[in-house]
């Protein structure tokens, strides 16, 4: 059917929906499956089927090496499959702990729930969860900000040590000035014209092997080389912009840490108004109330409990993931003994080489789908609601709404703004989906990936 090539199934509910859906969009068990869904819309899942590829043939090729090859080439190989055995159980795990936080989540939403639903705790319910958007809120900006100083200092912070060796180079090249050695009056390639036209400016033959033609090209030997004297006017000019540059840089620093003092100081007021909340439900006098509080500190526990597990096992990874790729790269260097070893690390590095760019691809495709679909959200919204919010799609699909002055607005999962912005998200799915398709259709032959072994 014409919907099937247009939309993935898993988003008809979607396309044809009614209020109870629109109302649960935006619900954390929906996130996983909008952003699957979203994989086959925009042509990522060929990519991911063509990185799983990749690596079922480069274990394969691996193996073949590990009959084949050396003592130590079968050293690496037995430790890379030990390495990739525990990289697979903790991915595993921080699966199973983000199944578990969003399970968490949505039994927290309906007590939540429960507990806005008691008319004596209705307005500390409510301020609840307005303190619990805008600690959402700080906590992404806090991020942000974190990312970037990192990104500040990473990409500048090496200006700060350079004045000592541009005075220097500032000082020589004043020195090659005075000295009338910069710029030079005869340049290169005026000298060498000469010679190849084999005639001096004042009329005179020159004969390769005559006095005057030596003479001449000794010129040549001295003059100056426009390349080069463009490059050190260039440096100059980046030198200056340099110097030019730390007072700002330190300007910047000072700006970005006293940010993120300001919305660490605002998390810690958030805090400490919920921990007051908490308190007061813990001794409400309506007994339901109390009940229900105390559900949720158990959740928050195991929430807690989840989320240092999930940061443990990130700690694990990132370290096992440097050493596979150490000895890929050692695997990479090895020469082959024989013509067979020789044949199979070259698969094997095209298998890695292929991976990296076809992940490369993957990353740009999905930061411009996302960007590309939240600037259609963006437009769908503004025509459908006439309030100053905007729409913010983040990396796991999840909309939220801002003011105009940056600050998140509590946006319940039965108010208008959050079914106008799920109609937003919907019209914005179905205008892309609509584009993509039409410019697969304009394609030749389907994209296929093809490896002659």
């Amino acid at each position: 059917a014409t919907i099937n090539r247009i939309l993935p199934e898993d988003l008809h509910r979607y396309f044809f929906f009614d209020g109870e859906r629109i109302e649960n969009l935006q619900r954390p068990d929906k996130k996983k499956e909008i952003a699957s869904a979203t994989t086959r819309l925009n042509g990522e899942e060929t990519l991911n089927r063509a990185i799983s590829h990749l690596d079922r043939a480069r274990q394969r090729f691996e193996g073949d090496l590990r009959k084949i090859g050396d003592i130590e080439i079968q050293g690496l190989l037995d430790e890379k499959q030990q390495l990739e055995e525990e990289k697979d159980q903790l991915l595993n795990t921080i699966k199973l702990n983000d199944e578990n936080l969003a399970g968490l989540a949505i039994e927290k939403g309906k007590i939540d729930d429960l507990l806005q639903g008691l008319k004596a705790v209705e307005g500390l319910q409510q301020r609840r969860k307005e303190l619990n958007d805008l600690h959402k809120h700080y906590e992404e900006s806090l991020s942000k900000k974190r990312q970037d100083l990192s990104n500040l200092i990473s990409n500048n912070a090496y200006k700060v040590f350079l004045p000592k060796a541009i005075q220097f180079f500032q000082n020589k090249t004043h020195d090659l000035k005075a000295a009338g050695e910069l710029p030079t009056a005869i340049k290169s390639p005026f000298v060498q014209g000469l010679l190849d036209q084999q005639k001096c400016i004042c009329g005179r033959e020159l004969v390769p092997g005559d006095k005057a033609y030596q003479e001449v090209s000794l010129w040549r030997d001295r003059c100056g080389f426009s390349e080069v004297e463009a490059i050190i006017f260039r440096m100059e000019g980046e030198a200056e912009q340099i110097n030019n540059y730390i007072p700002d840089f330190f300007v910047l620093l000072d700006q970005l840490q006293k940010e993120r003092l300001d919305i660490r100081t605002k998390i810690s007021s958030i805090e400490l108004e919920l921990e007051d909340i908490k308190e007061e439900l813990r001794k409400s006098p309506e007994q339901e109330a109390r009940e229900y509080q105390d559900k949720l500190d158990e959740l928050d526990k195991l929430i807690d409990h989840e989320k240092e597990a999930r940061v443990l096992s990130l700690a694990r990874l990132n370290p096992l993931e440097d050493k596979i790729r150490e000895i890929d790269r050692q695997i990479n260097k090895r020469q082959g003994l024989n013509e067979e070893q020789e044949r199979v690390l070259r698969r094997i590095r095209a298998c890695i080489a292929a991976r990296e760019r076809i992940d490369q691809v993957r990353s740009r495709l999905r930061f411009g789908f996302r960007q590309d679909l939240g600037d259609r959200i963006g437009r769908i919204f503004s025509s459908i609601s006439f309030k100053p919010y905007k729409p913010v799609l983040s990396e796991d699909y999840t909309l939220q709404l801002m003011e105009s002055n940056q600050s998140m607005i509590t946006a319940g999962a039965s108010t208008a703004e959050n079914q106008v912005l799920s109609l937003a998200f919907i019209g914005g799915i179905i205008d892309q989906a609509r584009e993509y398709t039409a410019q697969r259709d304009l394609l030749p032959a389907p994209i296929a990936v093809f490896f002659p072994w």
